[in-house]
């Protein structure tokens, strides 16, 4: 645009700065924020602002996060801090979770995302007790968990699963399904990443549980009821997890098929053994 000597507006920050932040350039970032204040004399907003945040928390930048917040010219909204404490989930910083948890839970006290964020932190640190006081707190505050939910399309019939599910009509299929993919992906290098179970719980539980989540349900689903080479697309309310993910990749490599899924951050694009995401979401 510089170039063709056409002005960017603040829009064009937005979506530069946002695409600089799932690409992790963070020094290319920092100097294009720079050069919207100093050279172009915007005025920053919070969406640009949020981006620059999630970029800095997704490079692992915390410090300089938290720092670039409490500097902001304006007062920062809940959406601010949701982004630091999704890096902080992401990078396992405790401490500065709760800082970020509490600061959105005095702007939004029964938006659950806070505290069902902060107590899966604490559950993955092994602090169950500090676990249990935020679950309490919920109780206390009349806070509800969003169930995690799946749903796959076939044949123009909506079929939505829950981790666990035994509701659907084709449950035995489903589940035979799921053990010889479980087989499959095991012998093709999966181990599963039993942080994404959030239970005082044995290892081998543990494991079962990751294979049993709703969007594994759904693609077993999806599997058996479309011929081979199918495409299938699946709906999650909720981010998919990091085990989901891995499991993911490798079933559409030796499946042969395209699985798209979006969640709710993103579409993800599975395909021979690989996610459009780059596993960066």
């Amino acid at each position: 645009m510089t170039i063709l000597g056409i002005t960017p507006d603040d829009i064009t920050f937005i979506g530069v700065l946002f695409a600089c932040s799932h690409a992790g350039l963070v020094k290319d970032s920092c100097k294009l924020y720079s050069s919207m204040i100093g050279d172009y004399g915007f005025k920053p907003t919070s969406l640009q602002c949020g981006c620059l945040i999630d970029l800095l928390g997704r490079a692992g930048w915390l410090d300089e996060a938290e720092e670039f917040i409490n500097s902001m010219p304006y007062h920062p909204d809940h959406t601010i801090w949701t982004i630091l404490l999704g890096a902080c989930i992401t990078h396992a910083d405790v401490e500065r979770a709760a800082r970020a948890a509490d600061r959105i839970m005095a702007l939004r006290p029964t938006d659950s995302g806070s505290y069902v964020a902060l107590s899966n932190l604490y559950a993955l640190a092994e602090r169950w007790d500090d676990m249990a006081r935020m679950r309490k707190l919920m109780d206390q505050r009349g806070v509800f968990k969003m169930a995690g939910k799946s749903s796959i399309e076939i044949g123009g019939v909506l079929h939505e699963f829950i981790a666990g599910d035994t509701s659907h009509p084709r449950k035995r299929e489903i589940y035979e399904e799921l053990r010889r993919i479980e087989g499959v992906i095991r012998e093709r290098g999966y181990v599963p990443d039993i942080k994404a179970v959030l239970h005082n719980a044995a290892r081998e539980a543990k494991e079962k549980m990751c294979c049993f989540h709703s969007e594994r349900l759904a693609i077993a689903f999806g599997m058996i009821s479309s011929p081979g080479g199918t495409e299938l697309r699946i709906m999650k309310n909720l981010r998919v997890c990091p085990d989901c993910h891995s499991a993911s990749k490798i079933i559409s490599k030796f499946s042969g098929r395209k699985i798209i899924v979006r969640d709710a951050n993103r579409f993800h694009e599975f395909r021979n053994g690989s996610c459009s995401c780059e596993d960066y979401w």
